[in-house]
C-alpha cells in the first residue's frame, strides 16, 4: 500500500512539472502622452516599455487608425492619418484597448465657397474665402462669375479651384 501512495505522489510532481507551460506576453507599458498641434501626416513617438519589434500593435486617433511605422522596444512611431479629428488616442494590443492621451490637430487654413445674391442688382456670383480657424476672419481669396461653384473643387497642393463645365465631354476648367 505504500509503494502505492509512493508512486501516486510521485506522479503528482511529474505532470505538474510538465514542458507544457505556456508563455504569457507581457502588455508594453505606455505613458499617457498629450499631443498639440499636430498635423495630419506628422509622424508621433509613443514612449514607453516592453513593445516587441515583430509584433502587430493599433493606434487610433478618435476612431481612425494610424500607420504603425517604426517599433523598438522603449517606443512606437505612428503616422497621424486623414481624417483624423482631435480626441482621444487608443493603443489595441492583442485585443486589449486602451485610452493612452489626447491629441489636438492644428488646422491652418480653412476654405470655403459663398454664394451672393445681390437683390438690387440681380446679381448673383461666388467668393472663393479662406478663413482662419482660431479667430473666424474671413479672406476673399477669388471673386467667381458664372461657375456652378456646387461643381467646384480646391486643390490645396495647387492652390487651384477646379469645376466640372456643362458640356458634354464634361471639360475640367480652371478657375484661378
Amino acid at each position: 500500500m505504500r509503494k502505492i501512495l509512493v508512486i501516486a505522489i510521485m506522479a503528482m510532481f511529474m505532470f505538474a512539472c510538465s514542458d507544457d507551460e505556456t508563455t504569457t506576453l507581457l502588455q508594453p507599458v505606455i505613458e499617457t502622452i498629450s499631443l498639440e498641434n499636430v498635423v495630419v501626416g506628422d509622424t508621433i513617438t509613443i514612449p514607453g516599455k516592453d513593445f516587441i519589434e515583430n509584433e502587430i500593435y493599433s493606434v487610433k486617433f478618435n476612431d481612425v487608425e494610424g500607420k504603425v511605422t517604426e517599433v523598438k522596444p522603449t517606443f512606437l512611431k505612428v503616422e497621424v492619418p486623414k481624417n483624423t479629428t482631435s480626441g482621444d488616442i487608443t493603443f489595441t494590443y492583442k485585443g486589449e484597448s486602451k485610452v493612452i492621451g489626447k491629441i489636438s490637430l492644428e488646422v491652418s487654413t480653412l476654405y470655403a465657397f459663398k454664394n451672393i445674391s445681390e437683390k438690387s442688382g440681380n446679381e448673383e456670383y461666388s467668393l472663393f474665402v479662406s478663413i482662419n480657424p482660431s479667430d473666424g476672419t474671413e479672406k476673399v481669396l477669388q471673386t467667381i462669375n458664372d461657375v456652378d461653384t456646387d461643381n467646384s473643387v480646391f486643390d490645396k497642393t495647387t492652390n487651384r479651384i477646379y469645376t466640372v463645365c456643362d458640356n458634354e465631354s464634361e471639360d475640367i476648367k480652371l478657375i484661378t
